[in-house]
């Protein structure tokens, strides 16, 4: 009897249902089902491979559920934006194989203005230009390798980038310039 190991629960669904419909295929072929009329046999291979289907689906909604992820907005500046992504608290990367995550960024008419997927190792976050002083949204979703499927997107979180800065050159020598700046 195979043991039960949770950790393992997010396998491919194709490689699971796969299992299941051809262990099935062998089980009809042995006596006494290889003994049954053909439309019996028909009728007995339908439902498992609706059943096959049907438990792969629920090993899928079963990492869905723990690639929860919450957007974070790592630096605000004036027309830069660096985010990143927290895992949820009851997420396990390691055990989904996460590799990649979804960043959707969208101004206050929802306008989407930025939306790209990168690799977790190589861009664990990510900068964005947008317009300084101005109200956006980001939310972000993360990629199963495991699972072969996206979770769930994030809450949204908002932020405002900062007004422009007025820079005014005062005094410019040989080897230096006197700057004064304002925020207004």
């Amino acid at each position: 009897m195979e043991e039960h190991h949770p950790e393992r629960e997010c396998h491919a669904k194709e490689t699971k249902a796969q299992k299941l419909l051809n262990d099935a295929t062998d089980i009809l072929a042995a006596p006494p089902f290889s003994q049954l009329p053909a439309d019996e046999v028909y009728k007995l291979m339908k439902a498992q491979r609706f059943a096959a289907a049907n438990q792969a689906d629920q090993l899928d909604d079963q990492c869905y559920a723990k690639l929860r992820c919450e957007a974070m907005v790592v630096c605000v500046g004036e027309v830069f934006t660096e985010f990143g992504f927290k895992l949820d608290i009851s997420s396990k990367a390691e055990e989904l194989d996460v590799t990649r995550w979804q960043l959707m960024v969208q101004d206050p008419e929802a306008v989407k203005l930025y939306d790209s997927e990168m690799d977790v190792r190589m861009h664990p976050t990510r900068m964005v230009k947008l317009r300084s002083d101005t109200s956006f949204s980001a939310k972000v979703r993360l990629w199963s390798e495991k699972g072969k499927t996206w979770g769930p997107w994030s809450p949204r979180e908002k932020f405002r980038t900062l007004r422009e800065v007025r820079v005014t050159p005062n005094d410019i020598g040989e080897d230096y310039i006197r700057l004064t700046w304002d925020r207004p």
